[in-house]
């Protein structure tokens, strides 16, 4: 299969299937934690980079910062 081919396979497969994966996930979660929120982390993570993929759905900077950092130092 030509590689634009599969790419063009594995979106269609995502956004066919992945919606109501992700809502069961949450609807399991909900169910143990009432309380359970979505965070949607926006630009806080990087996105898949294939020049190096060990950067790929890492925190950015402000991901650090303002997502894991006030956790983390809450936690202390």
């Amino acid at each position: 299969m030509p590689p634009v081919n599969a790419i063009n396979q594995a979106e269609a497969q995502a956004r066919s299937q992945l919606p109501g994966s992700l809502n069961t996930l949450f609807n399991d979660i909900s169910a143990r934690s009432p309380g359970a929120q979505v965070v949607v982390m926006g630009s806080w993570l990087h996105s898949v980079d294939w020049l190096n993929l060990g950067d790929s759905y890492h925190p950015t900077a402000s991901g650090q910062s303002g997502g894991y950092y006030p956790v983390y130092n809450a936690s202390l």
